[in-house]
């Protein structure tokens, strides 16, 4: 009976100890949870802040080549002026001395 009586308290030790691995192991599984939840939403962060820049870079082409159109039609202006006052120094100094 005694043989009895000791393998029952054996059992009994043993299934705590189980019991006790299990609590651990859930512990462990609940902050592999929360690491795995918060590696989510940094991920859907970046993937925000890519979104973000790629839109600012999309805009900085666009105003890129807007400022490209425009610094061309200025030198045309520029070339264009300094043709026509050249042109005007020239007449200027063509023209005959007023008395």
């Amino acid at each position: 009976m005694v043989r009895v009586v000791d393998v029952i308290s054996e059992i009994n030790e043993l299934t705590g100890h189980i019991a006790d691995s299990m609590k651990e192991q859930e512990l462990a599984t609940s902050e592999i949870a929360a690491s795995c939840q918060q590696v989510a939403v940094g991920a859907s962060e970046v993937t925000k802040n890519i979104a973000v820049v790629g839109s600012a870079a999309a805009a900085t082409r666009a105003a890129s080549g807007e400022l490209m159109n425009l610094s061309g039609n200025l030198s045309e202006q520029a070339l264009s002026l300094r043709k026509h006052v050249t042109e005007f120094l020239r007449d200027f100094s063509e023209r005959p001395a007023v008395a």
